[in-house]
């Protein structure tokens, strides 16, 4: 569990400097979905709105 909540961390960490840096968060993976569509995780969504 604890190593799960690191991992969360990091990948908020990390997509907030690149949204910072101006990522384009429209970009759709694999799937066709963008991440915002594809999360099911609410500090996710927030973040990416």
């Amino acid at each position: 569990v604890c190593f799960r909540n690191f991992i969360w961390n990091l990948i908020l960490e990390v997509h907030s400097f690149l949204c910072i840096l101006g990522a384009d968060k429209t970009v759709k993976g694999p799937d066709g979905l963008t991440a915002f569509e594809a999360t099911d995780n609410q500090a996710i969504k927030t973040l990416l709105q």
